[in-house]
């Protein structure tokens, strides 16, 4: 009875539901906490309080997942107005997205300011949680970002190999090297099989094959 009573006063005391306190786990209705009044407990607001908290550190998780963030960037060419207003974007590890826009919508604007090629105006780019707006196109490469242009950029009178070997020219150990060139080789085999042919006498599929085969050779991580 004394618990009992001591239980009632610190109820009576702070007022709230989820404050229902003795040793035997039980309400001073008799109901075992977790069990007819669950819901009580949930909508008062210390659980309440305790949900927001779980929610902040989910949200928080997932930050530290992303490998790619774009917040808020504004970009533009030379003097003319912003061709980006505010864009954002998450990128996480391991999956495949697709930016859809009419022309002159900014898709390309957006991955050249991502790669180094334009300066943002405004807004953050961060990889892996480290800020990498403003930075030149070869520091954004070597910290594992990749672009592959429209226009295939092909050094048109190399042959194949030469190309990736100019793809790969950050690359410090010749046999990681070598063992990348023949990953692409097994990706894209025509590629294997025309190594020794100039870039320029290849069809435009195959020289997009060797535009993607150069960019894949670093193992980018976007």
């Amino acid at each position: 009875k004394g618990e009992h009573g001591k239980g009632q006063e610190r109820h009576s005391q702070d007022g709230k539901d989820c404050r229902r306190n003795n040793k035997k786990g039980k309400d001073r209705n008799g109901e075992h906490r977790y069990g007819k009044h669950d819901g009580d407990y949930r909508n008062s607001q210390s659980c309440k309080g305790e949900n927001l908290e779980s929610e902040e550190r989910q949200d928080t998780g997932a930050r530290l997942t992303m490998l790619l963030e774009v917040k808020k960037v504004s970009a533009g060419y030379g003097g003319g107005p912003n061709i980006l207003n505010h864009a954002s974007l998450r990128i996480e590890r391991g999956t495949t997205y697709c930016i859809i826009g009419p022309n002159g919508a900014g898709k390309s604007t957006l991955l050249k300011t991502i790669c180094g090629l334009l300066p943002p105006r405004s807004g953050t780019i961060e990889l892996k949680g480290e800020s990498i707006g403003g930075l030149r196109p070869d520091q954004i490469l070597a910290r594992g970002i990749c672009y592959v242009p429209q226009d295939r950029s092909l050094f048109p009178d190399m042959s194949v190999s030469e190309n990736l070997l100019m793809g790969g020219y950050t690359l410090r150990d010749r046999k990681k090297l070598a063992e990348r060139m023949d990953a692409v080789f097994a990706m894209f085999p025509i590629l294997g099989e025309r190594r020794s042919q100039r870039a320029r006498t290849m069809s435009g599929g195959q020289q997009q094959m060797l535009a993607m085969g150069r960019a894949l050779l670093l193992d980018p991580e976007v």
